[in-house]
């Protein structure tokens, strides 16, 4: 009698058929999960809850000087020390933001931060700032590496502020995107998938 090609070749201790393992080992291009194997992630899925995710790209959009800057250096403080942002819960993690312009501003910004919401005494030592400006299509893995050697825990989120000062080109081309994109994966891949990287614009 003729056998399927899909006709699954083995069954585990609990009934359940091993085609999961037997993709693994045959390399196979796609792996078909069976529902009982579907699990809920125990991690949340958000940073900054109903406001930035935990997984993807996110985009800070506004007109020119209507507070971008401030606004995301904040959130991303409350996501460093792991507190409630306007009433929202945030999953604390380690924040990695480049600072491509505006520089000399973000020691105020990091003053008044200290006098509104630490006491005396208090850090934040899941917060980087880089101030050195680059171009991310010839410097990623640098960057990547500096990140990997001076942060303790792999960052929950990558901000770039702002996006059109770190590559080469204009951010409003798409040639220009998908090059930066296809000239340094490792960038985005930084945080093993699992985080965003805010990008400011």
């Amino acid at each position: 009698m003729p056998t399927s090609s899909l006709a699954p070749t083995a069954t585990d201790r609990s009934g359940n058929h091993g085609n999961q393992l037997g993709n693994m080992r045959s390399g196979n291009r796609f792996n078909l999960i069976r529902f009982d194997q579907i699990e809920r992630k125990q991690t949340a899925a958000y940073l900054i809850k109903g406001v930035i995710p935990r997984t993807g790209i996110v985009v800070i959009w506004g007109k020119p000087k209507c507070g971008k800057s401030f606004w995301t250096f904040d959130a991303m403080l409350h996501v460093a020390i792991g507190r409630d942002y306007r009433g929202r819960p945030v999953a604390r993690g380690t924040v990695v933001y480049l600072a491509l312009e505006g520089q000399d501003g973000f020691g105020d910004r990091a003053e008044a931060f200290r006098l509104k919401h630490l006491k005396v005494g208090d850090s934040v030592p899941e917060f980087y700032l880089v101030k050195e400006r680059t171009d991310l299509t010839r410097e990623h893995i640098e960057l990547v590496k500096c990140i990997k050697s001076q942060c303790g825990d792999p960052p929950s989120a990558v901000v770039i502020d702002m996006m059109n000062r770190s590559l080469v080109g204009s951010e409003s081309k798409d040639e220009d995107m998908a090059e930066g994109r296809r000239r340094d994966p490792r960038f985005f891949r930084v945080r093993g998938d699992r985080h965003p990287s805010l990008r400011h614009r």
